[in-house]
Parts: structure tokens; C-alpha cells; sequence
């Protein structure tokens, strides 16, 4: 654990291979009427490529403690003084609004992306089993890629939406890519988060240069 900003490096994560980190919401009760009894906290995990990347594990010991000691510096958040309102994107070359309307139809990677998302949806509407995308891409891959290795980090008890619970995440897993020499950290998180998490990379230069986030939708716990 880096006692400075509370990241954990797992051991079943390897030198010079691309980590991908995701973080999501963990809410419970949250719908109750009195507000008793709920639970608002944050998940963060990392994915790796590569079967070997969970030897390490092979190796742990079980603890001798009978109860969890959790260090105070995992429950540290780091403030953020943003406003909204006025975080936007800064563009070092002008946007042409033509990249995203102009329809590409020479091009042999649109027609195929285009194809295959129209099979998707056809074979939806005709199939009693409602599969995802996910399913259905890999049915028809003829690739074979490397297991993934995945690894859970200590929860945050923040909501996840909250900004000063986001920035303590991005810290941390920036915190991890330096660790491991990766000069990008990439973020997948789902809608909620991804506009808050985007006004946090347009407010700091480093969040500028070196973080990416992702829009997807993933369940972490």
C-alpha cells in the first residue's frame, strides 16, 4: 500500500502490460423511505491481460488476525475544488463538427462496425434469449485473447458520485500506472459518474494529459 495516497498495488498485477481500471457505485437500501439502514460506497478494480498476471496468488497466506484492521489513509479523500459551471474542454486544434456528422461510408471499418450492429439488433428482435452485446460479440469473434486477470481494491465507504470520493479514485489509480511505469490511466465508468468524472479531467492539466475515461455499463458488485 502507497501510505501517501492509499493505492493498493495487488500482487497479481505484472510489469509491462496495460492496466485497464473501472469503478462503480455500491448502494444499498437506497430507496427506503426513512433512509435507515442504506449503505453508499465506491468499488474500484483493475483488469489485466494475461494468464500469468494471477500466479502471484498462488502464493498468499492466510492472515492470523481474527478481525480487519483497515488503515485510516484508505478512508482519506481528496478534496476538490471544482465548479460545474465552468469546467469545460480545452482543444489544442479546432473541432470540426463534420468528424462527428459526415458519414464515412468509404470506409471498409465503418461498413463492417455498421453490419455488425445491425446483425446484433436482427437477431435480437428474432431470439426469446435477450443476450448483450457482449454475449453476441463473442459468439461471433474468431479471436482468442488472454485470460483477464481481475482484482478488487478496498471499497471507498463515499458515494461514488461525489467528487471528492471521484478524485480520491482517479489519485489512486493514477497512483498504480505510475507504480508500473504506464503513462495513461484509463477509467471505465458507467453514465452517472462519466460526466462527473469528465469534469474533473477538464479542471486539472495533469487529469488533461494523462486521464481517459470510458463510458460503459458494468456491475461491480
Amino acid at each position: 500500500m502507497d501510505q501517501a495516497t492509499g493505492a493498493i498495488i495487488q500482487p497479481n498485477l505484472v510489469a509491462n502490460k496495460f492496466i485497464h481500471f473501472t469503478a462503480d457505485n455500491i448502494d444499498i437500501l437506497d430507496e427506503t423511505l426513512d433512509g435507515k439502514n442504506t449503505f453508499y460506497a465506491t468499488q474500484m478494480a483493475t483488469w489485466q491481460r494475461g494468464q500469468t498476471a494471477d500466479a502471484e496468488l498462488q502464493m498468499l497466506e492466510p492472515a492470523t488476525r481474527h478481525t480487519l484492521v483497515v488503515p485510516d489513509v484508505l478512508q482519506n479523500l481528496y478534496p476538490v475544488n471544482v465548479n460545474p459551471s465552468t469546467s469545460e474542454p480545452l482543444f489544442t486544434t479546432p473541432t470540426d463538427k463534420a468528424w462527428f456528422t459526415k458519414p464515412e461510408t468509404d470506409s471498409e471499418c465503418v461498413k463492417q462496425a455498421q453490419a455488425t450492429d445491425m446483425a446484433f439488433f436482427l437477431r435480437r428482435q428474432d431470439s426469446d434469449k435477450k443476450h448483450s452485446w457482449t454475449v453476441f460479440n463473442q459468439s461471433v469473434s474468431s479471436e482468442e485473447p488472454e485470460q483477464t486477470a481481475a482484482g478488487y481494491l478496498p471499497i471507498i465507504l463515499a458515494p461514488a458520485h461525489e467528487l471528492e470520493t471521484l478524485n480520491t479514485v482517479v489519485k489512486r489509480c493514477m497512483a498504480i500506472s505510475s507504480h508500473f511505469d504506464q503513462q495513461y490511466t484509463v477509467i471505465t465508468v458507467d453514465q452517472a459518474l462519466y460526466c462527473k468524472l469528465m469534469e474533473l479531467k477538464w479542471s486539472f492539466e495533469e487529469y488533461q494529459e494523462k486521464l481517459i475515461p470510458r463510458l460503459g455499463g458494468l456491475l461491480l458488485c
